[in-house]
């Protein structure tokens, strides 16, 4: 019964962590969507939103495509 109990509270625990990881994710997609309109990358240096997520972000390529095209879908 105790395990039961310990599950239970790092259910309680992480829940909340687990939600507001999404809510992070869809901040910083939207904001490396902006990144890709116009030439705001070629500006910052950059010719792919992968190159600067990875340099900048230590951020996969993938990962922040897949977060980019996330908030556009959102919209």
């Amino acid at each position: 019964m105790v395990r039961d109990g310990a599950a239970l509270q790092l259910h309680r625990l992480l829940l909340p962590v687990s939600r507001s990881r999404g809510a992070l994710d869809v901040a910083l997609g939207d904001r490396l969507a902006l990144l890709t309109e116009g030439d705001r990358l070629l500006r910052l240096g950059f010719v792919s939103l992968g190159d600067y997520a990875r340099e900048r972000l230590q951020l996969s390529p993938r990962r922040a495509q897949a977060l980019a095209r996330l908030s556009r879908e959102l919209e």
